[in-house]
This record gives structure tokens, sequence and C-alpha cells, in this order.
């Protein structure tokens, strides 16, 4: 869970957004209306229409940003409704894996797009293995590689032709 002032600004601007969005719906049924009886002009309906789709588009596009921050769709619906702000966001791994180191540790400020954590899926496991040169003649495609310490086994794929100086 990371906490971040950023976030409730993003979400107020948010609200406002579809706040300025209802208005501009409630004037667009108004003036259609109006438009219908013969009141007003053309000309004023269409710059309705033309406010309205401009903050719909708005609203989208703060919707979205608020997606990138990392709010799911239900989070953002609930906020729409709730009008509460929170400066708590979720994180959330974008596959399920295994953590093999974590980057920053808790209290750390950190910036927008700054790796957390590394994580790895393990199934399937792939490994590099080196192998002395003096025992390259025994390893060939096909054969079977066991992980004792890991309790599994695989199967050799390939064979890279490079020679590491730990070799």
């Amino acid at each position: 869970e990371i906490r971040s002032p950023e976030l409730i600004d993003t979400q107020s601007q948010y609200l406002e957004a579809v706040t300025r969005l209802g208005l501009a719906e409630s004037e667009l049924k108004r003036d259609q209306m109006l438009h219908r009886e013969g009141v007003i002009a053309e000309r004023r309906l269409l710059e309705s229409q033309s406010k309205q789709r401009e903050l719909s588009t708005q609203v989208d596009q703060r919707r979205q940003i608020l997606a990138l921050a990392g709010l799911s769709a239900e989070t953002i619906d609930t906020l729409t409704r709730t009008r509460e702000l929170s400066s708590t966001l979720p994180v959330h791994a974008p596959i399920a894996g295994v953590v093999l180191e974590q980057m920053v540790s808790t209290g750390q400020a950190v910036a927008a797009a700054e790796p957390l954590y590394r994580v790895a899926q393990v199934r399937p496991l792939w490994l590099e293995i080196h192998v002395p040169v003096d025992q390259v003649a025994a390893v060939q495609v096909g054969s079977r590689v066991l992980l004792p310490e890991l309790g599994t086994e695989g199967t050799i794929i390939t064979i890279g032709r490079m020679v590491h100086q730990e070799d």
C-alpha cells in the first residue's frame, strides 16, 4: 500500500470534472427543451452540446489518469458514488509469482513508475547454468537436470557457446 498526497489531488480533479459534467448535462437537457419550444436559438443548443462533449472527454481523461495511477474501475466507481477521497493506493503485481527482491523500504519516498519489487514467474522455471569447461562434453540437449535444493528437476533445452571467466 502506498500513501500519496498527489492521489488526493488527482481524485479531486476527477470529482470536479464529474460535477461539471453533471451540470453541463443538465444545462444541455434544459437547452434542448427550450430549443424545441422555440425559446432559444440553435447556436446556444450547439454550444451546450459542445460544452457537454468537452467535459465528458475531460472526465474520461481524468478517469484514465486514476486507472494509470493504479485504481481499479470498481474503486473509481466507488469514488464517484461516495466522493470519499483516499490517500492510499493498493499495490498489485501484474503477474502471479514469487517476490525475488524488495527494492524499497517502508516509509521511503518513491517516484512514479519506480520499481518496488522484482517478481518472477516460477512456472515454468528457466535457469541459466554455468558449467565448467572440462564438463561441457557431458551436457546435451534433452538431458535431465536435478536441483535438489529446490526439489525440482528439468530438461536442458539449449546450450550456449559463450565461455565466462567463472566457467
